[in-house]
């Protein structure tokens, strides 16, 4: 009888399979990739070759189902309801229930997480954390009138808190990590993220069905804990959320690509629009603090001034203007305490707040506009530039310049970018390598009474007097001066080659501005070892997400350039 339900299961599925029903999805759910699972947990797979032969472990599935009742917690419905919600769909399952009455946690778990909705996160990148330079993927399940106690599903690689930078980065790329799901209230995530870390985060709610909620939802709890190889270039959270929404959504995971970033899940999405109810942003603490003080006019921020200063409250005239002034300094001082406990800071915050609590409720609202992830232009790049002698060919997995139209508002970050040199008689040669490359500006904000450095990093190659030299370089600095289209910033900077007699001191300052007719940088170098200075001028217009125009000159050598995003 087995025999013939699976004979006629697979028959079923090959000519009527609609939407989700099939075999295909069936693999989704045990996260097959080219014939072989990528969970490492034998205990995930009810046959011991399920690993690797979807058949003989979709034979085993049909087998457990009528395992033992008092098995309880172990019997394969309690810990794969997953898959048997999928089965339950292509065959008659005799007395079938999708929480069983004998799995007692899973319903409890169940009762304990509604689900309305599914969400798919993208957070904004952070520079403290090479892995979290390119942004963040999770997924929330949205279900409470509180979003903050919703559930989520998060992926991440387990790293020894002692890790050194180059084994992080070593092991990040070629895969000396385990990663694993894990799923929390939202809380948890957003105190971290849009909190500690000071990171946007965008909501895109999706639209499914209940059965496809169903399935997400039990598929949380088959994969939680289980454990994964990670890759920091493609096996990340990007790809591995993405594998998870590919249960339900055909999100066409790239097989050959070697690359999967977080951006790349929204831009797959987006693509999906009749699946994509609606997307939300959440600004920061930060820019909504940010926000709070350029909104003080004159009157409020004398006010605000006077407090700062002097650790006093005067009973102001106009209670609009005392109740905005303490709103902000409230938020301004609770954000220097989430890293740092000080005690003069938590006395002015109590200072403060029991003042604020005599007050009216009254408050001004604030918005905060931002660009969506999936309206940014494609971010990995190949672009030909040429000058009077050569052709330069250059190719970016990832490549967020200074002059680009992307989510990295006032930041660089190029990675894995190599750049090769063609002369007129045709021969071709390395020209340069980036490694990595990060420019972080931090504005000198109106009304805003900290402010903060300025820094750069580079490491790569470059070829000097006819030989590759590996570089680096490191800088701080900050801005003089900005407005919402200008930064003029200065940078000192170092620049080490292989040798110790390459060591360089610099010193920059840079006009940044984005108008209409394009994006262009006005740079000044001071070489103070060589006695050299250098002007620069680099403009960059984008066209669309995948072709952009650009300018560079330099050292009276100007180039022209065409940039291919995808």
């Amino acid at each position: 009888m087995k025999y013939l339900q699976l004979s006629i299961l697979f028959f079923s599925l090959s000519v009527y399979a609609q939407q989700w029903d099939s075999v295909e999805n069936f693999s989704r759910l045990l996260h097959y990739q080219n014939n072989n699972s990528l969970v490492k947990d034998n205990n995930f797979f009810l046959h011991e070759d399920g690993k690797n032969n979807i058949a003989l472990e979709l034979e085993a599935l049909i087998e457990s189902y009528n395992s033992p009742i008092l098995l309880g917690e172990k019997h394969p419905r309690c810990i794969f309801p997953d898959r048997y919600f999928w089965l339950s769909k292509q065959i008659y399952l005799d007395k079938y229930e999708v929480y069983p009455t004998f799995c007692n946690k899973l319903k409890k778990w169940h009762d304990d997480n509604p689900v309305k909705s599914v969400s798919a996160l993208f957070v904004g990148g952070y520079f403290s954390n090479p892995a979290s330079f390119f942004g963040h993927n999770l997924l929330r399940f949205n279900g409470g009138d509180n979003e903050l106690f919703d559930l989520t599903l998060n992926f991440g690689a387990k790293v020894p808190e002692d890790e050194t930078a180059l084994s992080y980065i070593g092991k990040g790329l070629f895969g000396g990590y385990d990663a694993r799901f894990s799923n929390q209230e939202f809380y948890k995530r957003d105190l971290v993220y849009s909190k500690s870390e000071l990171r946007d985060i965008w909501d895109y709610e999706l639209k499914l069905s209940e059965e496809e909620l169903t399935l997400l939802k039990l598929h949380i709890w088959t994969i939680r804990n289980r454990l994964f190889d990670y890759y920091f270039l493609k096996e990340n959270c990007a790809y591995q959320i993405a594998s998870i929404l590919n249960i339900v959504i055909d999100m066409d995971l790239p097989k050959y690509k070697q690359w999967y970033m977080p951006v790349d899940l929204t831009n797959q999405l987006s693509k999906h629009s009749d699946r994509v109810k609606s997307v939300t942003y959440q600004p920061s603490i930060e820019k909504k603090i940010f926000k709070q003080f350029a909104n003080l006019n004159e009157e409020e921020l004398d006010y605000a001034e006077q407090i700062i200063k002097t650790n006093y409250i005067y009973e102001h005239h106009n209670k609009e203007v005392e109740i905005n002034v303490l709103n902000t300094l409230l938020s301004y001082y609770n954000t220097l305490l989430i890293d740092s406990h000080d005690e003069e800071t938590a006395q002015k915050r109590d200072m403060l707040l029991a003042r604020r609590l005599e007050l009216p409720i009254g408050e001004k609202s604030i918005t905060i506009k931002n660009v969506a992830p999936h309206n940014y232009p494609s971010l990995s790049k190949a672009s030909l530039y040429f000058d009077k002698n050569n052709i330069y060919s250059e190719f970016s997995i990832f490549n967020n310049s200074l002059l680009g139209e992307h989510g990295l508002q006032d930041a660089e970050l190029i990675a894995s970018r190599v750049k090769f040199v063609t002369n007129k008689e045709g021969k071709t040669d390395f020209y340069d390598l980036d490694i990595i490359k990060i420019i972080k500006l931090n504005r000198s904000l109106e009304n805003f009474p900290q402010q903060k450095i300025s820094w750069e990093a580079q490491l790569g190659a470059k070829r000097i007097d006819g030989r590759i030299k590996p570089t680096a370089i490191v800088g701080i600095g900050k801005t003089i001066f900005s407005d919402k289209k200008n930064v003029l910033y200065s940078m000192a900077s170092a620049l080490v080659n292989h040798t110790h007699e390459s060591f360089s001191p610099q010193v920059k300052l840079n006009l940044l501005s984005k108008n209409s007719i394009g994006n262009f940088l006005i740079s000044y170098k001071l070489d103070i070892k060589n006695k050299n200075n250098f002007l620069s001028f680099n403009w960059k217009r984008q066209i669309n997400n995948s072709i952009s125009l650009s300018f560079d000159r330099a050292q009276k050598n100007s180039t022209f350039g065409v940039g291919f995003h995808f």
